[in-house]
């Protein structure tokens, strides 16, 4: 997958989309879409794939984070991303939560490593990570599922046995975790850290939205939700762009 499908038109039309939504007040929390009083209102995943819908003529379901992939080339874990940190949002940041996350994402970018590079600032940051609070027991999960993270970032595939570990480090915090938070955290990265690297997005989706409400857990929601926008904004803008021999064909060079 490259995002935008390597297409410049359709980032540029799906961000007049979600604009007008902005304009017209139609971004809210609570609902993927729904109509009242002959007024639409939607979340930020529902008025991205409204607008998507809109743009291409087809039907799509507002609470398809899959259909990220198809229609526009970004992954169901991301999309669930944007989802979970939309929902606790400062009000007057939601409506501009949409716009900024696309816009973020360069068209033809490979996004694949936006989601074990947030993963790992979630658990590793010195000033917003779970590791901030964590005990010599806590930390050593902490560092396990990180390091496995890591691995996959370097291209390396972690092997069954180092996944294993990940997988007990972080039953180990989770049965002594004095934050059920810091758990749920360790559990998503530890289902993600499972799987293979092609394969991974799709097991990490089905933890992304406990994952990324664990710091929130444990400190301001809204503060938390903040620093996970901006670190995900900064991710998206950091992904490479693939270089295409036609458009919408990866080089493989």
């Amino acid at each position: 997958m490259i995002a935008y499908h390597n297409d410049p038109k359709l980032k540029e039309a799906l961000l007049a989309e979600v604009e007008k939504h902005r304009l017209a007040d139609q971004i809210v929390s609570g609902t993927y879409g729904e109509e009242t009083n002959g007024v639409w209102r939607g979340c930020a995943v529902g008025c991205s794939l409204r607008s998507l819908g809109l743009i291409t003529g087809r039907a799509i379901r507002l609470n398809d984070h899959a259909a990220y992939e198809a229609e526009v080339g970004v992954s169901r874990v991301l999309a669930r991303l944007q989802d979970g940190i939309f929902e606790w949002l400062p009000a007057h940041d939601k409506p501009w939560w949409p716009g900024q996350f696309w816009t973020a994402i360069p068209v033809g970018a490979d996004l694949s490593m936006v989601w074990p590079r947030f993963a790992v600032a979630l658990l590793t940051d010195p000033d917003h990570g779970v590791i901030r609070r964590a005990d010599a027991k806590a930390k050593s999960a902490i560092e396990c599922v990180s390091g496995l993270y890591q691995q996959w970032i370097n291209g390396a595939k972690p092997s069954a046995e180092e996944r294993d570990a990940s997988r007990d480090a972080a039953a180990a915090w989770a049965a002594d975790a004095a934050w059920a938070a810091d758990a749920a955290a360790a559990w998503a990265a530890a289902a993600a850290a499972d799987a293979s690297a092609s394969a991974a997005s799709a097991s990490a989706s089905a933890s992304a939205s406990a994952w990324a409400t664990s710091l929130a857990w444990a400190t301001s929601l809204a503060a938390a939700r903040q620093w996970q926008r901006d670190a995900l904004l900064r991710l998206l803008a950091e992904a490479p762009v693939v270089e295409v021999a036609t458009h919408g064909t990866e080089s493989r060079e």
